[in-house]
């Protein structure tokens, strides 16, 4: 993860953050409401997992079980044929 993808969604979860806190994520229809808030805080909660995410986090979220090596290639084979 590259520092100035985290700094984008860092600043995008402060934006819905003050949205939220300024009172435009509402609506009228408490259920409406209800499910603009919950997706609000699904958003944010998606973004800071992506920002606190470490090199070794990110490999074990992207290991899908197979034998595969899964990251930088480390025994000098370009993998091209």
């Amino acid at each position: 993860m590259t520092q100035l993808v985290k700094q984008v969604l860092e600043q995008r979860r402060e934006t819905l953050r003050r949205t939220w806190e300024a009172g435009s994520i509402s609506d009228w229809n408490s259920h409406t409401h209800a499910l603009l808030n919950a997706a609000s805080i699904g958003e944010c909660k998606a973004y800071a997992f992506v920002c606190d995410l470490d090199y070794e986090q990110l490999l074990g979220e992207l290991d899908d079980g197979t034998e595969k090596p899964v990251g930088p290639e480390t025994s000098g084979e370009s993998g091209a044929d």
